[in-house]
């Protein structure tokens, strides 16, 4: 059994996270953020609390929802 499956990779974390940015066609602008974004919650700097993907659709149907309260009044 190849006990680092993820070779050339450094890492299975690295290789995990090139497949989610090939997969996802990701430019090097997203990647860039994302991985600064990364750096950031490891360092202890920001969090991101979303689970899944619709706790992050629900987070932005509120802020859509609070947008449209300040646009329109």
């Amino acid at each position: 059994i190849d006990e680092e499956p993820w070779c050339p990779f450094c890492s299975c974390g690295n290789f995990e996270f090139a497949e989610i940015a090939l997969n996802a066609a990701l430019n090097k602008s997203h990647i860039d953020v994302l991985l600064a974004l990364i750096g950031c919650i490891l360092r202890g700097e920001s969090q991101v609390t979303f689970t899944n993907d619709n706790k992050l659709h629900k987070a932005w149907e509120h802020a859509a929802a609070q947008v449209m309260l300040v646009c329109c009044h």
